[in-house]
């Protein structure tokens, strides 16, 4: 995981993406969490914690819905970039797309989001570690657009 907080940011989200495209599992962006990581899934009101468990949601119930994010900005990051290099915790805060394939019959759909991305690292000569993801729906679930 890169040192930069922003760039940590972005490569939890390649990783996240890449599962649903190429990758047989989510175990690449299992290696850049936390062992106590806690997932709010986006569509239901629940979360999900600690690694073992989120290994098991994300490669037993997420899959083969082929979850991806899109269309993301990043708004905001704390600490900000001056301060990051003395920072050990720190959180990166966006909008974009949510998309899987929740729909009837397994078809596309896309959801407007708001999202926390949260990371920790022990010393600042570490990398950041993601150990939380926040993400909630901004507007109403929608068919992707063929």
């Amino acid at each position: 995981m890169p040192a930069n907080l922003t760039a940590a940011a972005n490569l939890v989200i390649t990783l996240f993406n890449a599962a649903a495209v190429a990758a047989p599992d989510y175990s690449a962006l299992l290696r850049k969490m936390e062992y106590n990581v806690v997932l709010k899934r986006v569509l239901f009101s629940d979360q999900v914690s600690g690694i073992g468990n989120v290994l098991g949601y994300l490669n037993f119930h997420m899959l083969d819905r082929k979850p991806s994010l899109a269309n993301l900005v990043i708004l905001s990051q704390i600490p900000i970039i001056a301060n990051e290099g003395t920072a050990t915790t720190g959180q990166v805060n966006g909008t974009g797309n949510y998309l899987d394939d929740n729909g009837a019959g397994g078809t596309p759909t896309t959801t407007p989001i708001s999202f926390t991305l949260s990371f920790v690292r022990k010393t600042i000569k570490d990398e950041w570690s993601l150990i939380g993801s926040f993400a909630t729906p901004t507007g109403p679930t929608t068919p992707v657009p063929v």
